[in-house]
């Protein structure tokens, strides 16, 4: 009888224990503690996820939607979305309640999800993934689109100049092993609901520039394609003093084809000073 009696105590701590914290998604899944129902809102960005929340257990429950939660479209044409920012939810006994939850797209080649899509639970990230979506939560970038283009960047192995957020381009190159980028290339922005999320259309190119003249030069900085055609003025004969000198540029790109640039600085005579490549 002691035995029962001292069973029944260790199952009543046990629980407590197990509780005395959110239980994170994919265990209260897996335990089969809660069941799920999620739907798009209708984009990939910002809340677009509605998650509805059936409490299976016999007491109340506490559930962590964690950062790095995947989201599975159930149409193989639309968009894999990712949650950037934990999302707690408590749940009475017997209960049903819905949340929205903050994501981001992982698949850019695919269409970003319309209203009411059904989602499937896709587990916890790993990796870079997982990494990446913890430090946007922490950071508080989660509505950023340069958290947007981060993910993308680990997700689908774009281009780092696309991140436009100086220490989340850091963090991301440092993840993936990549030099840090130079330059940043905006967007025309992400598709609307039923388009391809990722538009590969640059509008402006920006970034820092340094150099160094030990005499007064008369200058030219603009941006030749790869033929050596200036396509775009920055500034044109202009007297620079000697020194070392920096100076941010910002060039609109919105109607040149993709493929590689030269941004140059020259002087009277058509000499390069300097310059830095950049690729559309």
């Amino acid at each position: 009888m002691r035995n029962l009696v001292f069973l029944f105590c260790l199952c009543l701590q046990t629980n407590a224990l197990l509780f005395a914290k959110p239980v994170p998604l994919q265990e209260a899944l897996e335990n089969g503690w809660v069941k799920l129902k999620a739907t798009g809102v209708g984009g990939h960005q910002n809340q677009a996820i509605k998650a509805v929340f059936e409490n299976l257990y016999n007491r109340n429950l506490e559930i962590l939607v964690p950062a790095g939660f995947i989201f599975d479209a159930s149409d193989s044409t639309y968009q894999d979305l990712i949650v950037v920012k934990d999302r707690l939810v408590i749940l009475e006994k017997d209960a049903r309640k819905s949340a929205l939850c903050y994501t981001l797209c992982i698949r850019a080649n695919r269409a970003s999800p319309v209203a009411s899509l059904a989602f499937l639970s896709g587990g916890m990230a790993t990796g870079a993934l997982m990494q990446l979506a913890q430090y946007i939560d922490k950071q508080g970038l989660h509505q950023s689109d340069a958290a947007q283009y981060a993910m993308w960047a680990v997700s689908n192995n774009h281009g780092l100049e696309g991140i436009g957020h100086p220490e989340l381009a850091k963090f991301t190159a440092q993840l993936l092993g990549k030099p840090e980028p130079t330059y940043h290339i905006q967007y025309a922005g992400t598709g609307q609901p039923g388009e391809q999320a990722f538009r590969n259309e640059p509008i402006a190119v920006s970034g820092a520039f340094e150099y160094e003249n030990k005499t007064d030069i008369t200058a030219t900085f603009a941006l030749y394609n790869e033929a050596g055609e200036r396509v775009f003025t920055f500034f044109e004969n202009e007297v620079k003093k000697p020194g070392r000198h920096r100076f941010r540029f910002n060039f609109k790109t919105n109607r040149l084809p993709s493929g590689p640039y030269m941004a140059r600085l020259t002087d009277a005579n058509g000499r390069t000073v300097g310059g830095t490549r950049i690729t559309l």
